[in-house]
């Protein structure tokens, strides 16, 4: 899951963006790859680059978590409410059309299904939004004190360039996180180049984007 999340303090909202993990870009020293390829090469580091290079755009900051970790991070809260679009099976878990509560083990395989969506990956990205605003919202909820408590018990599963005293400054300062977050799609095309499948997206639409987010 590659997402973006960008904060306008000024127009107070949250924006969320999926980038597909097959985006076909060039990678310096690498060149032209998957996106998520970068990950491979070198780490969050490069991963953050890549997507830096792709919207035109800093990053300031990185958050990477294991599925170990965001299957806890779930279970911590209590679990989080989602609509099934349509009925699937995925990893011993089935979900049918409707809102309904999930463990972490169940969100997992919620977010993780790509195959039987008929939107294939835009699909999955759509779906894994759906579980991270939901835990936002379950965060939102927490006193700034459960919230310290949470993040410690992650340490182990939490790589980030965040101190555990800037999240909860974070959501101290910008408390218009968890209300109406806006989400964003990458348009592009599925296209096979020399080969391999790509998601390609064009310069007009990189343009879109950054003037979006920026």
């Amino acid at each position: 899951m590659l997402l973006v999340l960008t904060l306008d303090p000024v127009a107070r909202q949250l924006t969320l963006l999926s980038v597909p993990r097959d985006t076909r870009v060039n990678l310096p020293g690498h060149g032209t790859v998957k996106i998520n390829a970068a990950y491979a090469h070198g780490g969050a580091r490069l991963q953050t680059e890549a997507i830096e290079r792709f919207l035109g755009l800093p990053m300031d900051k990185y958050v990477e978590i294991s599925l170990g970790g965001f299957r806890r991070a779930i279970d911590e809260v209590g679990g989080v409410t989602v609509n099934p679009p349509f009925a699937f099976t995925l990893d011993g878990q089935s979900f049918t059309p409707g809102p309904v509560r999930l463990s972490g083990e169940q969100a997992l395989a919620y977010a993780r299904m790509r195959k039987q969506d008929p939107r294939g990956d835009l699909g999955r990205n759509a779906r894994q939004q759906e579980v991270v605003r939901s835990l936002m919202a379950e965060l939102g909820e927490r006193s700034t004190g459960e919230l310290q408590t949470l993040l410690e018990r992650l340490q182990g599963d939490l790589r980030t360039n965040f101190s555990p005293t800037e999240v909860v400054r974070l959501r101290t300062r910008h408390s218009y996180l968890t209300e109406r977050p806006q989400t964003e799609t990458v348009r592009g095309v599925n296209r096979k180049i020399g080969g391999v499948w790509y998601y390609v997206v064009s310069d007009a639409e990189r343009r879109r984007l950054h003037l979006e987010l920026r």
